[in-house]
């Protein structure tokens, strides 16, 4: 729900300051999906910010913690495996 909000908001913002843009295109004789192309993948590039920020942390949060806690410490990433 959270990335369909973003998109929506996004698209509406997007929409509206390029409204200029877009009926130039029209007026140019842009089919509508043309004249709104680039919002479309500013929109959809703006959505995937929160999916792609989950996905940088995933690997941090995914590892058992004795495991994190040796290698921290500075034990052999192996050797943390095998005790885990």
């Amino acid at each position: 729900m959270v990335a369909c909000g973003l998109f929506l908001t996004q698209l509406k913002r997007e929409t509206e300051s390029s409204k200029g843009e877009i009926e130039t295109l029209l007026a140019l004789g842009a089919t509508s999906r043309q004249a709104v192309q680039d919002v479309l993948k500013r929109s959809v590039k703006f959505r995937m910010i929160p999916a792609i920020d989950a996905m940088k942390t995933v690997g941090l949060m995914q590892l058992p913690d004795m495991m994190t806690g040796m290698i921290i410490a500075g034990a052999d990433p192996v050797e943390a495996v095998r005790y885990q």
